[in-house]
C-alpha cells in the first residue's frame, strides 16, 4: 500500500504547490504536515484528513480509507489492506519533504 503522507506528497508535487502552500490551504502547520508525508507522524484525525483531501483534490472517502489501514495495529493491517484494498503493500519514510 502506497503510505498516507506518500500520497499527499505525491499530489502536493503534481499541483506545483510547496509544503507551506499546502498547509496553508489545508489550514495545517508546515512541519506537521512534512512530518506526515515523510512517515514521521502517523495520518491526522478525521477532521484533518478532510481538509487535506479538500485542499489537494483527493476523494476524501479514498484518503480515510488509507488512514484507517496505516492506524491499524501490525497484527491486522496486512489482512485490513487486503480486504480493503485488495493488495498487501509495504511502509516506507521519505527522508525530505
Amino acid at each position: 500500500m502506497e503510505r498516507f503522507g506518500a500520497i499527499l506528497r505525491q499530489r502536493r508535487l503534481a499541483k506545483g504547490w510547496t509544503i507551506e502552500q499546502t498547509a496553508r490551504k489545508a489550514g495545517l502547520q508546515k512541519g506537521y504536515l512534512c512530518g506526515i508525508e515523510r512517515g514521521l507522524f502517523n495520518p491526522p484525525r478525521a477532521r484533518k484528513i478532510i481538509l487535506l483531501a479538500r485542499a489537494l483534490g483527493i476523494p476524501e472517502k479514498e484518503l480515510l480509507l488509507r488512514a484507517v489501514v496505516e492506524r491499524a495495529p501490525s497484527q491486522i493491517r496486512a489482512e485490513l489492506e487486503r480486504r480493503v484494498f485488495g493488495r498487501p503493500g509495504q511502509r516506507e519514510r521519505s527522508k525530505t519533504c
